[in-house]
């Protein structure tokens, strides 16, 4: 599958998006590269027809916490490539948005460091906060 310059503007901001300080022309390819296929956030868009859905926006293809419209600039869901191509990006800043079909390393440390800190709280036994409880104050 080649890249196509028409799916840029079928997601929010798709002619926007940075990857280690490059703009990246084939967001759902491999590397940026239409030769190299495709990657999770590429194979999701095209089990949703090459359409920017809800679900395809709520989902997070790479794995990294942000749902692939947190990463493209739209939370809420709301881009329409039909009314909104040239007025979306108003607001975009794309040095705060990430890839979404390259995880972003430094947010998959620290759900991980998170995931072990709720596995390790679930594993001790019930214990007092001695910060919290009165009686030691």
């Amino acid at each position: 599958m080649y890249a196509h310059p028409q799916y840029q503007d079928v997601i929010p901001n798709g002619g926007m998006v940075f990857h280690d300080g490059a703009l990246i022309g084939a967001v759902g390819h491999t590397q940026g590269s239409a030769s190299l296929g495709l990657n999770a956030f590429g194979r999701d868009f095209q089990k949703e027809g090459l359409k920017w859905t809800k679900a395809l926006c709520e989902k997070d293809s790479d794995g990294d916490g942000l749902t692939n419209g947190e990463e493209l600039g739209d939370p809420h869901c709301t881009f329409e490539p039909e009314t909104d191509v040239d007025s979306f990006d108003m607001d975009f800043n794309p040095t705060k948005a990430s890839h979404p079909g390259i995880p972003n390393r430094g947010r998959q440390r620290r759900r991980r460091r998170k995931k072990r800190r709720r596995k390790r709280d679930r594993t001790l036994p019930n214990h007092v906060d001695m910060r919290k409880d009165e009686d030691f104050l």
